[in-house]
């Protein structure tokens, strides 16, 4: 039987059995990272297409954008919780190596003075990938705050 009083979760739900709340916000990361991760591949997609299948290197969010989208929906749908926490972990590793990649890719393409596509792609994905390690990251310490309040 699961508890339904309202707990301080930070509004995602109300729930204070932590494993619940665990799971709920899985998913939710879970179908967000989906959406991001696919967003990303469209963005190098996009990219490839506009510059005229120019250079391989466009599709660059679409290799992180990928396994963000796959992982997440691992996450999304799996109902063991060692499985969610590693893959969720994976996830937010891609994903912030992404966001770094592309926002340092962005300033050095300004730097050099790259074409706006070049600076607009990267800086899009380091975003979109962004949005996901901070969606995860908000998780992650609502349900170590349960945790530590359940103990």
């Amino acid at each position: 039987s699961v508890d339904l009083t309202p707990a301080p979760c930070f509004g995602v739900c109300a729930m204070t059995n932590v494993e619940e709340f665990a799971a709920q916000g899985a998913v939710r990361v879970g179908n967000g990272g989906v959406g991001l991760g696919l967003a990303s591949c469209l963005v190098g997609a996009i990219t490839y297409e506009v510059t005229e299948r120019a250079s391989k290197t466009a599709l660059i969010p679409a290799f992180f954008g990928a396994p963000v989208a796959g992982l997440s929906m691992v996450l999304a749908t799996t109902q063991s919780a060692a499985v969610r926490k590693h893959v969720a972990h994976g996830a937010v590793i891609v994903s912030a190596l992404g966001t770094v990649g592309g926002l340092v890719n962005s300033v050095m393409g300004l730097a050099k003075g790259k074409s706006r596509i070049v600076v607009g792609e990267s800086f899009a994905m380091a975003v979109l990938l962004g949005l996901h390690v901070r969606m995860a990251v908000k998780h992650f310490k609502a349900v170590a705050k349960m945790k530590r309040e359940a103990a």
